[in-house]
């Protein structure tokens, strides 16, 4: 589908050009964890600690560092063990990081996502036009688009996937039928525990609730 080519509206709000007198009513998108960049530690796998300004993209699911006046992506992730950026604490895994969220034997893991969906490509929560996120995402995976605007007719949709990990790597917990598979002696208590909480898989906070009660 050759309307991929929306993708050059994207491209004229994401550089913000003097000349550009003819660019759509734009707004500024919230594509990062933390409302500003702010001191936080790299631990590194030989244990050397550096300091950096640090905030987290949740668009191209890089951590991002300033220098210089300038904000790039943290590279060599296969380097790094753990980032710590106020309270919260993340882990690379692959080529993002995950936040994780409970230091209990079956830990809780976050995924921050989001997406961008154009104009009436809405498919329902939590799902968008795949041909079209894909595309967005290889623009803004350059490296260099760290802040950017939208047209006012596109959405910014936020995506969060759990995930539980033993030590022995991750699964993804999409419900609470997934955290009985993981505690499957304990069915009946976390039932009872996500009915008597109103547990929501909407809300970070419950998902973490649940898991420490899990363990």
């Amino acid at each position: 589908m050759k309307k991929l080519i929306l993708l050059s509206i994207l491209a004229i709000s994401f550089f913000k050009a003097s000349s550009q007198d003819s660019v759509p009513v734009t707004r500024e998108v919230q594509d990062y964890i933390f409302k500003n960049f702010t001191e936080g530690t790299v631990r590194k796998k030989t244990g050397q600690l550096v300091q950096a300004v640090l905030n987290y993209n949740t668009l191209t699911e890089e951590m991002i560092f300033e220098k210089n006046g300038q904000r790039l992506a943290m590279s060599q992730l296969e380097d790094i063990d753990t980032v710590y950026i106020d309270d919260k604490v993340f882990v690379p895994v692959g080529k993002v990081f995950y936040e994780k969220a409970t230091n209990t034997p079956k830990a809780l893991y976050i995924e921050h996502k989001n997406d961008i969906v154009p104009p009436g490509k809405n498919m329902g929560y939590g799902t968008t036009q795949s041909g079209s996120v894909t595309a967005i995402n290889k623009i803004s995976g350059t490296h260099q688009l760290y802040s950017l605007d939208l047209p006012t007719d596109y959405k910014f949709t936020k995506r969060t996937i759990y995930w539980l990990n033993d030590g022995g790597g991750f699964v993804p917990l999409k419900n609470m039928h997934a955290v009985i598979s993981a505690f499957p002696s304990h069915s009946a208590a976390i039932r009872d525990f996500v009915k008597t909480n109103k547990i929501s898989f909407a809300k970070d906070e419950d998902v973490i609730k649940l898991i420490l009660f899990c363990n």
